[in-house]
C-alpha cells in the first residue's frame, strides 16, 4: 500500500529575502576593505587589469623636478617650479596606488540596494575616479580599472570574499529555517 509523504515549503518563500538581507548586512564592509586594499597596495579590484606605470614626465613631477602648467592659451608648459603637493602627501612612483590626497578613496562607497537583481552597489563620487576608470588620465588617456565594467569581474581575492559572504548569508537563512 503506497504511502502519500506531505511536504510544505511554505516557509521556503522567504528564504531568497532572507539570503538578500544577510548579505547585505555582513557582506558590504569586508568587500570594501578589499577592494580599498587592492587599489592602495597598487592592484586593480578587476579580474586581469593592472595600473599601468606612471608616465616618466609623471615621475618627474612626483620626484619635484618639474611642474606642468597651462598658460591663458590653454597650452602645457613644463617649469622647473617645484609641485609641494606631492611632497606634502609622500607620493611615491611604485606602486601606482592612485593615493595622492586620499580624497578619491576616502569617496567609496557600498550602496545597499533594496530592489532589483543587484544588491550591493560599488562606486566613487570624487570625479578623478570616472576619469582613471573610465574617461581616461593624461593626454594617452591612461585607464587604471577601479571597478568592474560591462563583462568584467573582480579579480580573484575579491570574487572569493563575495562568494565567502554569500555562503554565510545563505548558511545564516537556511539555520533560520530549520529552528
Amino acid at each position: 500500500m503506497p504511502v502519500k509523504v506531505k511536504v510544505d515549503l511554505s516557509n521556503l518563500k522567504s528564504l531568497p529575502k532572507n539570503i538578500q538581507k544577510n548579505f547585505k548586512a555582513i557582506a558590504a564592509a569586508p568587500i570594501q576593505k578589499a577592494i580599498i586594499s587592492d587599489i592602495e597596495r597598487g592592484i586593480s579590484p578587476v579580474k586581469g587589469k593592472r595600473f599601468a606605470k606612471y608616465s616618466n614626465s609623471y615621475k618627474d613631477v612626483i620626484r619635484g623636478k618639474v611642474t606642468f602648467r597651462k598658460n591663458k592659451q590653454g597650452k602645457t608648459y613644463a617649469t622647473d617650479e617645484t609641485d609641494f603637493e606631492f611632497m606634502q602627501y609622500g607620493k611615491g612612483i611604485s606602486p601606482v596606488n592612485i593615493t595622492l590626497s586620499g580624497d578619491m578613496i576616502k569617496s567609496f562607497y557600498v550602496k545597499i540596494v533594496s530592489s532589483g537583481a543587484g544588491l550591493l552597489a560599488f562606486g566613487f563620487k570624487h570625479w578623478l575616479a570616472d576619469i582613471h576608470n573610465n574617461q581616461g588620465a593624461s593626454k594617452k588617456k591612461v585607464i587604471r580599472r577601479l571597478l568592474p565594467r560591462g563583462n568584467e569581474t573582480f579579480n580573484a581575492k575579491i570574487s572569493g570574499i563575495i562568494k565567502k559572504y554569500f555562503r554565510l548569508a545563505v548558511l545564516k537563512a537556511t539555520k533560520k529555517l530549520t529552528r
